[in-house]
């Protein structure tokens, strides 16, 4: 025990050793990753100045340039020659450099000769005013060939020379930065004068920088700021004469990097730099604590090292002087270890008679050995008379017992089982002949007198139950969820909009779904209509898609209370760029996009407008002519920042339809694996919206046609066909289309719609019951007798009211149908459960016609009126 003592304090010491050294380690790696953080940081700034001052020199040298290339044209013209060429020439100079003001010629008088400014012209130019004294005459020997060098002067008020110096630096809104080439030639002398423009200097270096911690100064060498990047906001003109820079190094050397009080009197890493042959001076610099955060953040990490390496080390010497210390009690160990081998017995009973679950042991040939309590009360067996039987001959239900045979042998055989350590659930047989499912676990245990076979069971039928309410209760969630994204995503078609009729389809991949559609009415003559497709399937899409359509009314709200609409709507392409402002950053950050097609008829123009971002292009069929598609103008709203959206037009007249459609129709694929794609749905469009008159039956025909009813959707499908009628004569006499669902329960709104209607056609009370008791025999007659219907296909209800007649139509998908010849006479008290549905619809009818049309059926009912009442307005 003494020896295991002195190990155990031999490793705290040493552990103890291990944690000091690493934290001296650590402390100099500190010391010294700070000086390398800091000596790279002043090398950046320094890179940046340098960088930044090759930009200005290389401005300041093309100015020059610009100045020289100008002398020859001067030398040209001479003192009375033609200075329109002149003026010409200063602005082709301008033209392309956004680093100039103007560029302008000035006699010795100081009057503007030639500029490229032509407001400029004839202005008379003191130039001492903004510091320009020359010290020796512009006049030099002809026979000296050096040309006068361009003076950089210091940053001055002023737009433009007409300004040039009248307002104070500390007052000015706009400065310019002014150069001056004295030019002495045989035929002229003066100056030219070039106004370089301080903000582009400024906005160099922005880009320059690029978000980095960094501020850039261009410093006169007379101290006095001229422009600056635009995280500082000292204004131009002001001294900086207290920097290093000034004091310390100038004039002896025209670069440097240290740590020091800034332009602003914070700490910096500054580095500045010197312009070669101007009196500029760039400085960059970066508040200390950048380096600093820079610094602790390695710190904080070296730190963490250490404190998870002194974890380590303190685990591993606790586990170290435990593993000693279980030394000594391993013999103690080894003592108990026969009493524990003992007591596993009695256990391995206490706990096969304790489980909840049924637990039988077989041996190879299928014996029951082992059958506890749980096993008894779940069987209906005693263990006793359960010992030694064959299970199967117990447990096993009739119809599985050879399978339980033949699966047994082929273990014996080849080692190989479809059930052994797996959980499955199975049927399984009670005493008295009841058969009902288990959970059920196999495993085979080696023993010293062969191979035996575990069973544990559990009855699963308090489980199936809540299974199955489960899944009642998901299937009525999701209905919900369809209700609801029905009446949030899918606007109600409305039957009464002037000159047009609309139909629309939506059918969801996966139960509830991303698309959706909005229908605006902003006018008598104009309506908005928005088609629209999110990423993604399920309930996340149709959150998504309801949030789209709820920002486009919060846009349009907003553009119209807006300034500047007071006079009109906003346009399309407005309403989908106030959107894409208010959706892009959200889809961004999720990852996300919508797909749509932004469509504004007006019928008093006979124009549609529309904008596309990456949806299905929307067909356009006229009434005579070839179709074409509305092509998109930009991407979908969610994958681009900034997007400058822009709408086209085009006619849509009489007679002329629109088909809007998702690409749940063109992605969606045949039994045989071939998807639909947009050649077929465009000669399905065409084919249909010539052959019918309704929008809902040619809409349908196009869906039956392309999606049989077995086919699989691939995606959401939304699908929208607008038809412009032939004439619009305008209420009471605009024919109304309204779409019923194929069930009884619309049999009421049938009912009110015929009753309105054939009240205001003038109709004595008894010819409107008898007509509306017509048209309610029409509708549930196709309700409940028509075959081929097309799930979801809806029957239309036309009204066409006019001066003479009324006419109602009532339109669906289906097979033909010829109706019986009515009998001439009919006895009413022999049929008391009815049978007179010919006999009335006839009766009620002046005009009574069938017709069937390439799987269209129309049942039309016309009742001549003696007048017509205007003033009623149309039931939605």
């Amino acid at each position: 025990m003494v020896l295991r003592s002195s190990r155990s304090r031999q490793i705290v010491w040493l552990a103890l050793l291990i944690a000091v050294s690493l934290g001296v380690l650590a402390g100099s790696f500190i010391v010294f990753e700070s000086g390398e953080i800091r000596q790279n940081r002043l090398n950046t700034v320094a890179l940046h100045a340098r960088g930044l001052n090759d930009q200005i020199a290389s401005v300041v040298d093309a100015t020059e340039g610009i100045l020289n290339s100008l002398k020859p044209v001067i030398e040209h013209i001479g003192p009375s020659g033609n200075h329109v060429r002149l003026t010409s020439s200063l602005e082709d100079g301008l033209r392309g450099r956004p680093f100039l003001r103007s560029l302008s010629w000035l006699d010795e008088s100081g009057r503007v000769v030639a500029s490229s400014n032509r407001e400029n012209l004839g202005l008379v130019i003191n130039l001492a005013r903004i510091g320009f004294s020359e010290g020796v005459s512009t006049k030099t020997s002809v026979t000296d060939p050096r040309p006068a060098r361009a003076r950089l002067l210091s940053i001055a008020s002023g737009r433009d020379l007409a300004d040039l110096g009248l307002t104070p630096i500390e007052r000015a809104r706009i400065l310019v930065l002014p150069m001056i080439q004295p030019i002495q030639t045989p035929t002229s002398a003066g100056h030219l004068v070039a106004l370089l423009n301080p903000d582009y200097f400024s906005t160099q270096f922005d880009r320059a920088l690029d978000n980095e911690p960094l501020r850039a100064l261009l410093v006169g060498l007379d101290g006095r700021l001229i422009v600056s990047s635009s995280n500082f906001d000292r204004p131009a003109g002001s001294s900086l004469l207290n920097l290093a820079a000034f004091h310390k190094h100038l004039p002896a050397h025209e670069f440097a990097s240290e740590i020091s009080e800034g332009a602003d009197g914070s700490q910096v890493l500054s580095a500045f730099r010197v312009t070669r042959d101007w009196p500029l001076m760039t400085l960059v610099e970066q508040s200390d604590e950048v380096y600093l955060d820079e610094i602790r953040l390695t710190a904080a990490w070296v730190m963490a090292f250490v404190l998870t390496s002194w974890i380590i080390i303190a685990s591993g010497t606790i586990v170290s002087r435990r593993a000693l210390l279980n030394d000594e009690r391993s013999s103690l160990d080894l003592a108990l270890a026969h009493a524990a081998t003992q007591a596993s017995e009695s256990r391995k009973l206490a706990i096969l008679q304790s489980s909840l679950d049924a637990i039988v042991t077989i041996d190879g040939a299928g014996r029951v050995i082992e059958f506890n309590r749980a096993a008894e009360s779940l069987f209906g067996y005693a263990a006793d008379y359960a010992q030694g039987k064959a299970m199967d001959a117990l447990i096993v239900p009739h119809h599985l017992r050879a399978q339980h045979l033949e699966g047994m042998a082929r273990y014996q055989t080849l080692g190989t089982s479809r059930v052994l350590n797996s959980r499955i659930e199975i049927e399984a047989r009670h005493a008295d002949g009841t058969v009902f499912p288990v959970e059920l676990t196999i495993v085979p245990i080696q023993t010293e007198t062969g191979e035996l076979f575990t069973a544990t069971l559990r009855d699963i039928r308090a489980r199936r139950q809540a299974e199955e309410e489960l899944g009642a209760a998901s299937r009525r969630e999701l209905q919900i969820g369809v209700q609801i994204q029905q009446s949030l995503l899918m606007t109600t078609t409305p039957a009464d909009l002037a000159g047009l009729r609309i139909s629309s389809h939506s059918q969801a991949s996966k139960g509830i779904d991303g698309d959706f559609l909005e229908i605006i009415r902003i006018g008598p003559h104009c309506v908005d209509i928005i088609t629209g497709d999110v990423m993604g399937k399920g309930l996340a899409a149709a959150l998504m898609g309801a949030a789209t359509k709820m920002q486009f009314s919060r846009s349009i709200a907003e553009l119209v209370t807006q300034s500047g609409h007071d006079q009109g709507l906003p346009t399309p392409a407005e309403i989908v760029a106030a959107v894409d402002r208010a959706m892009t950053p959200a889809l961004l950050t999720l990852e996300a996009f919508v797909t749509l097609c932004y469509t504004r008829i007006d019928t008093e123009h006979n124009l549609v407008t529309w904008v596309g971002c990456g949806h299905e292009e929307t067909i356009l069929l006229p009434a005579s002519g070839q179709l074409r598609t509305l092509a998109n103008q930009h991407p979908p709203l969610g994958v681009l920042p900034h997007t400058r959206f822009r709408q086209d037009q085009c006619a849509l007249g009489a007679g002329d339809a629109l088909f809007l459609y998702s690409d749940g129709l063109t992605d969606a694929l045949h039994t045989d694996g071939d998807r639909v794609g947009r050649r077929r749905v465009a000669d399905a469009v065409f084919d249909r919206l010539r052959a019918h008159a309704t929008p809902a039956a040619a809409l349908h025909a196009v869906r039956r046609d392309l999606l049989p009813e077995h086919d699989a959707l691939q995606d959401d499908l939304t699908m929208v066909v607008i038809q412009r009628l032939v004439e619009d004569t305008g209420p009471p006499r605009n024919p109304l289309n309204v779409e019923l669902p194929v069930s009884l329960q619309a049999v009421r709104r049938v009912r009110e719609l015929i009753d309105h209607h054939s009240q205001d056609a003038g109709l004595s009370e008894d010819e409107q019951g008898l007509l509306t008791l017509a048209c309610v025999e029409v509708f549930t007659n196709i309700t409940r007798h028509a075959t081929g219907l097309l799930s979801g296909a809806p029957i239309a209800l036309i009204v066409h009211p006019s001066s003479s007649q009324l006419t109602v139509e009532l339109v669906h998908l289906g097979d033909a149908f010829a109706p019986e010849e009515a009998p001439a006479s009919m006895d009413f008290a022999a049929y008391p459960e009815g049978g007179f549905g010919i006999q009335i619809i006839l009766a009620a009818s002046d005009d009574l016609a069938y017709q069937h049309h390439r799987g269209v059926n129309t049942v039309r009912i016309s009742k001549r009126c003696n007048r017509f009442q205007s003033g009623h307005t149309l039931p939605a």
